[in-house]
């Protein structure tokens, strides 16, 4: 896919995919001045950013925001450890250090937030402040496993996602009613409704 651009609110997008540690990954982004860079949730794209991006732009900031590795036009990979928080942060570094800037503030939200959280402790002189939505801080990097084992046997949706071929499964069985649990009441679809 070539570069392009599109008008939201009336600010002009413009999308990128450049090759960062050796993955295609996308961006998008409008606006010149100090870097802004926002980071989607799961199950979301840059284009939950949209608005953001084109008020941002309107403010005097140069307003970037990816597709995480794996999401939307940004490539995915074969193997699940491909996706640590850490792999995300240096897909993050390299896509600063492409936009060609010293230093950026950082927004995150849900799953982007949980790597906007890392980026200051990896990169301390290239992120001059971070905004989080949805995830308090925490003071060491976590792994999934540790996550998935603080559920209290509660339904955990990242061991769900992270064993092979389940999400496919549940989907494959009633798609429609995955889907309707999926974005509205995960727990419930592993309830008898």
């Amino acid at each position: 896919m070539n570069e392009h651009s599109e008008m939201i609110d009336t600010v002009e997008i413009h999308h990128h995919y450049p090759t960062l540690n050796g993955i295609k990954y996308h961006y998008a982004s409008a606006g010149k001045g100090p870097a802004v860079i926002m980071l989607h949730g799961f199950p979301e794209l840059w284009y939950s950013w949209r608005h953001q991006l084109a008020a941002l732009s309107t403010a005097g900031y140069w307003a970037v925001a990816p597709d995480l590795r794996g999401c939307g036009a940004s490539q995915a990979t074969g193997k699940t450890t491909d996706y640590s928080l850490i792999n995300h942060a240096k897909d993050i570094k390299a896509l600063i250090d492409h936009l060609g800037v010293k230093e950026a503030v950082m927004i995150g939200h849900d799953w982007g937030a949980n790597i906007m959280w890392i980026m200051p402790m990896l990169y301390p002189a290239t992120i001059k402040a971070v905004i989080s939505l949805s995830i308090p801080f925490y003071p060491e990097i976590r792994n999934l496993s540790e996550i998935a084992a603080s559920s209290n046997g509660k339904f955990n949706f990242l061991a769900f996602f992270g064993k092979q071929g389940a999400a496919e499964s549940e989907f494959n069985e009633d798609p429609e009613r995955f889907s309707v649990c999926f974005f509205t009441d995960f727990q419930a679809m592993h309830r008898k409704v």
